[in-house]
C-alpha cells in the first residue's frame, strides 16, 4: 500500500475503531461486600438447608400437643345366631375408644416444640451470619490481592522507567556496567514479584467464586481495599448480645429443655382410656342391644419414668451451660476484636504519617536526583524498596482492620446487609 492510500484510509480506520469502542458494553462497576454477601445468601445451600430445618421444626410444633386419634372397633360373631337359631352372621359389636392425656403432658410438649421452632429460626439466622463471615473473609482476601497486584504493576512500571533512565545514563558513560546489571536485577525482581502476586490473586478469586456462583476462571473486580469506619462503643455492642441470633437460639433451646422436663414429669401419669361399646345379645329369646362404657386407668407401679425425668433434667442443665458458654465466648470475641480494631487504627494513622508519607517523599526526591545524576544507584534502590515495602505494609494494615471488623460483626450478630438477618 503506497503512502497516498495509507493517508486516505487511515482516518477511516481510526473512525471505525472509535465506533467499535463506542459499541462495547460499559464495564460493570466493582463488586462491593454487600453485593457479594447478598449473592451468596441468595444461592447458598446451607441457607436453604437451615430454612428447611426451620420449616420442619414449625411442622413439628404444629403436630405436637394434638390428642391421639380415637379408635373404632367392629366385631362379627355367630354367637347370636346360635342362640336365636336364625341362620345369620351379622355385625354384633361396635366400639369407640379414646385415650385421655392426663397431667398436662401434651400442653408442655407443645410448648417445647413451639420454642424449638423459634430456636430453629434463630439458628437459621445464625447460619446466615456465619455465611456472611466466610464470604467477608474471602472478599477481603480478594481486595488485598487485587491491591497488591496493582501495586506490583506500578512497581514494575517504575523499575521499567528507572531502567530506561539507566540506559540513557549508561550511554552517556555515567553508569558502570555493574550498576546497569543491578538495575536489570531490580527490574526482574519486580517482574517475579508481580507473577507471585498474580498467582495469589487467582487463588483468592478461586476461594470466592463458588460462593457467588461464578464460573471458574472468571475475573471478578471488587471495590478498593480501604479504611473501615470506627466501630460503635464496646459497651453498646456488649449490651446488645442478647439479640445475637446464636444467643437467642441457645436461650430458646434451654427454655425448650425446661418444657421437656415438665412434659416428662407429667408423663409419669399414664393416659387414661375411655371406651364405649354396643353389642347385640339375645335376651329372653329376643335380639337386643347392650351398651357399655369402660374407663381404663394404668397403674404406675413398675415404670414411674424416673430415669426419663433425670435425663430431661440433665439435658436442661447442659443447655443452660451451653447458653452461658455461648454468651461468654461471644463477649470475649467481641471485646477482643473491638480492641484490635482500635490498636490497628492507631497503628495505621501512625504508620501513614511516620513511614508511608516519608517513604513516598524520599523515593520521589531520590528518583529525581538519580535522573539528574546527583544520587547513586544504591540510594535509589534502597528508596524504591522502602517505598514499595511501605505501601505493602499499608495494605496489610488495611486488610487486618477489615478482618477484625468481620470478626466483630460475627461476634456482635451484625449483618453486612441493611435488611434484618432472618
Amino acid at each position: 500500500m503506497n503512502h497516498l492510500t495509507l493517508r486516505r484510509w487511515l482516518p477511516v480506520a481510526i473512525a471505525c475503531l472509535a465506533g467499535m469502542l463506542t459499541l462495547q458494553p460499559a464495564q460493570a462497576s466493582p463488586m462491593s461486600l454487600e453485593d457479594a454477601v447478598s449473592t451468596a445468601v441468595s444461592t447458598a445451600p446451607e441457607i436453604t438447608a437451615a430454612r428447611a430445618r426451620a420449616a420442619a421444626a414449625a411442622g413439628g410444633a404444629d403436630q405436637a400437643g394434638r390428642w391421639p386419634n380415637p379408635r373404632v372397633g367392629l366385631g362379627m360373631s355367630d354367637r347370636l345366631d346360635k342362640q336365636l337359631q336364625n341362620g345369620e352372621n351379622e355385625l354384633t359389636e361396635i366400639s369407640v375408644s379414646q385415650s385421655l392425656p392426663i397431667g398436662g403432658r401434651l400442653r408442655h410438649a407443645r410448648a417445647a416444640a413451639e420454642t424449638r421452632s423459634a430456636a430453629s429460626q434463630a439458628r437459621a439466622a445464625a447460619e446466615r451470619l456465619e455465611l456472611e463471615y466466610r464470604v467477608s473473609l474471602r472478599f477481603h482476601a480478594v481486595q488485598l490481592q487485587q491491591a497488591r497486584y496493582r501495586l506490583s504493576h506500578t512497581w514494575l512500571e517504575e523499575t521499567d522507567a528507572i531502567s530506561h533512565i539507566g540506559q540513557e545514563r549508561a550511554a552517556a558513560g555515567d553508569l558502570s556496567p555493574l550498576e546497569r546489571m543491578r538495575l536489570d536485577l531490580v527490574r526482574e525482581q519486580a517482574h517475579q514479584h508481580q507473577q507471585t502476586v498474580e498467582s495469589a490473586y487467582e487463588d483468592a478469586l478461586a476461594q470466592l467464586r463458588p460462593y457467588l456462583g461464578a464460573p471458574a476462571g472468571e475475573r471478578i473486580a471488587v471495590t478498593t481495599l480501604g479504611p473501615a469506619e470506627p466501630p460503635p462503643p464496646v459497651d453498646s455492642l456488649r449490651a446488645s448480645l442478647d439479640a445475637h441470633p446464636l444467643q437467642q437460639a441457645m436461650t430458646l433451646e434451654a427454655e425448650a429443655a425446661r418444657d421437656d422436663v415438665a412434659a416428662t414429669r407429667a408423663g409419669r401419669i399414664a393416659d387414661w382410656e375411655v371406651e364405649f361399646r354396643q353389642e347385640k345379645e339375645a335376651i329372653a329369646g329376643q335380639e337386643d342391644t347392650v351398651s357399655t362404657i369402660n374407663l381404663t386407668i394404668p397403674l404406675p407401679l413398675w415404670d414411674r419414668r424416673s430415669g426419663a425425668v433425670r435425663e430431661a433434667l440433665a439435658n436442661t442443665e447442659a443447655s443452660v451451660a451451653e447458653q452461658t458458654r455461648t454468651r461468654r465466648d461471644l463477649e470475649a470475641q467481641l471485646v477482643t476484636a473491638h480492641a484490635h480494631i482500635g490498636h490497628l487504627q492507631q497503628q495505621l494513622t501512625h504508620f501513614r504519617s511516620k513511614v508511608l508519607e516519608p517513604a513516598e517523599r524520599v523515593y520521589s526526591l531520590t528518583r529525581t536526583g538519580f535522573v539528574a545524576g546527583e544520587v547513586d544507584l544504591l540510594a535509589l534502590i534502597d528508596a524504591t524498596r522502602a517505598w514499595f515495602d511501605a505501601n505493602e505494609r499499608h495494605l496489610d494494615l488495611l486488610y487486618e482492620i477489615q478482618l477484625e471488623v468481620a470478626h466483630l460483626r460475627r461476634a456482635a450478630g451484625l449483618s453486612v446487609l441493611a435488611t434484618p438477618v432472618n
